[in-house]
């Protein structure tokens, strides 16, 4: 349930915090996505209102879906690696994030 608890924080700060930008949780969303702009580019018989939001949404999209990529082949090697220590990595990448948060919103209030 924690697991659960921490998707639905991250998808509605996401929301809130970043209107606009690509969820970060959905990749499936974020890959089909990309592909129709990208497809909908390389056509490029779209009207330019349509070419130019599909480039926005290209220009969007794709850090997020190089960060998964990125992140899952990091995951894979540290894990072939270091096995279940490679767990280390992002829990305590995700305490210091936890950490900084507090330490930002005291600085903030």
């Amino acid at each position: 349930m924690l697991g659960v608890a921490a998707m639905a924080t991250q998808s509605a700060m996401v929301k809130l915090d970043l209107p606009g930008f690509p969820s970060t949780a959905v990749l499936t969303t974020n890959t089909v996505q990309l592909t129709v702009d990208l497809a909908t580019l390389i056509r490029d018989k779209a009207q330019p209102d349509e070419l130019a939001r599909a480039r926005r949404r290209a220009r969007i999209t794709l850090p997020a879906v190089a960060g998964f990529v990125a992140g899952c082949t990091a995951g894979a090697i540290l894990e072939l690696h270091f096995g279940l220590w490679a767990l280390v990595l992002p829990a305590s990448t995700a305490g210091l994030a936890l950490l900084l948060g507090v330490l930002w919103s005291t600085r903030m209030a």
